[in-house]
């Protein structure tokens, strides 16, 4: 008869057996009958649907600290379109509207300048035509608080061509149905990470675009005179054939931009609606934004606004870079 192996320190089955049995009789003294067949107890194992929802949660526990560790594979943001509202540039008299999206790990954006108000298209037209030298637009894309975390570098070249600097991209003219100029394109890359795409909130632009007054003297309208002198008959003419253009060429006047300064008094959250002076209120656009504009109705924070004739707005605190996007309610 064979004999089985048995370790050294291991216990034999026989051995636990004995043990076992010998435990079973002194717990049931005087209980079990002469004769009678013990059947010794069977370990009852966990059932086979916990042990699977135990390996297959251990799988997913562990394939997570592996994604976790992996060097790298940051996190990308999900496919998607952000809205950053207007920037405007009063002083030239334009604005530009910027869209961005995340596509294919990259920072995409749509941009288009136009003019401020109708009145000034006769004049953006101009600059914009015929400009001698390049045209330059410096965006800037911000986080919520206000820090630039990427940007970009747009030229509107003249008609004649140019050198595109290293890095920017070309405005393509808009055209109307008239021929005239009514508005500058640019599509392209932004030279921004996931991690900045996912704080992008609004943005800004200055540029060497002619202030209002520089695009008045290139259409060749009058300029105010000094005190002490007086208007030349050239002048005058050109004045009076100014105002002529104007009023025969103006709409109604919801094409005109909206601004102004006053305290905010109470924010709504339910409405989102933010109160400033006594009867201006704005809905506010962001939900980035909704805390801030709380917090504006609670300091009474004395507040600019700027209106377009769609009636979007941009608002800032005096003092602040924090920029709020809202629409007009009245």
């Amino acid at each position: 008869m064979a004999e089985i192996e048995e370790r050294p320190g291991s216990e034999s089955p026989q051995t636990a057996d004995q043990e076992w049995l010998r435990n079973y009789l002194n717990d049931h003294a005087g209980q079990v009958e002469p004769g009678a067949r013990i059947a010794p107890a069977t370990k009852k194992g966990p059932p086979f649907a916990l042990l699977l929802a135990g390996v297959i949660a251990l799988a997913v526990v562990g394939g997570l600290l592996v994604a976790k560790s992996r060097p790298g594979s940051p996190q990308q943001p999900k496919n998607s379109t952000g809205d950053l509202g207007q920037g405007v540039a009063t002083d030239s008299g334009v604005r530009g509207h910027l869209v961005t999206a995340w596509q294919d790990k990259t920072a995409h954006y749509k941009l288009k300048i136009e003019p401020i108000n109708f009145p000034q298209a006769d004049d953006f037209a101009h600059a914009t035509a015929g400009n001698t030298q390049p045209l330059v637009f410096n965006v800037r894309i911000l986080n919520m608080v206000g820090d630039a975390i990427c940007g970009k570098h747009l030229v509107l070249l003249p008609p004649a061509g140019g050198t595109l600097p290293a890095g920017a991209d070309a405005f393509k003219r808009v055209l109307g149905k008239s021929g005239a100029v009514e508005g500058l394109w640019a599509e392209g890359a932004l030279p921004c990470s996931s991690d900045q795409y996912a704080q992008f909130s609004y943005w800004d632009f200055t540029t060497n675009f002619p202030t209002v007054a520089e695009q008045d003297k290139m259409l060749g309208k009058a300029q105010p005179t000094k005190p002490g002198e007086k208007a030349s008959a050239v002048d005058r003419a050109q004045a009076v054939a100014a105002r002529a253009k104007q009023r025969a060429t103006r709409k109604p006047s919801s094409d005109y931009v909206v601004q102004g300064d006053d305290h905010a008094t109470s924010f709504e959250p339910g409405r989102n609606v933010l109160t400033v002076g006594p009867g201006k209120s704005f809905v506010v656009l962001r939900s980035v934004d909704l805390q801030t504009a709380a917090a504006w109705a609670d300091d009474s924070a004395l507040v600019h606004y700027v209106c377009d004739q769609h009636a979007v707005c941009s608002l800032r605190r005096s003092g602040s870079s924090v920029v709020l996007l809202a629409r007009m309610n009245n």
